[in-house]
């Protein structure tokens, strides 16, 4: 098989991808279409009721701070036991 130059693999992405350009544009579905879709979806989509958002709410507080206070302790316990490492006279 002969050598093929850099550019033969250059210039055959690029044909393909006019063409993928231009199969794409015949494809295209009008706007309006789309738009549709969207608001069929979107009134597919169960909300949460107040209730639940409240209950969710609640929690992602306090699981914030817990994890908030359980990183201070174990960056107070590593601060003292590296003061403790630096303070020790050889």
């Amino acid at each position: 098989m002969p050598f093929l130059p850099d550019t033969y693999g250059a210039q055959r992405n690029q044909v393909t991808e006019e063409r993928g350009i231009r199969m794409a544009a015949k494809n295209k579905a009008p706007k309006s279409d789309f738009w549709k879709g969207v608001k069929s979806e979107f009134l597919k989509i169960t909300w949460p009721d107040r209730e639940d958002i409240g209950k969710q709410t609640v929690m992602v507080v306090f699981v914030s701070v817990a994890l908030g206070m359980i990183i201070a302790l174990i960056d107070f316990l590593l601060q003292m036991g590296v003061d403790y490492i630096v303070s020790v006279k050889l």
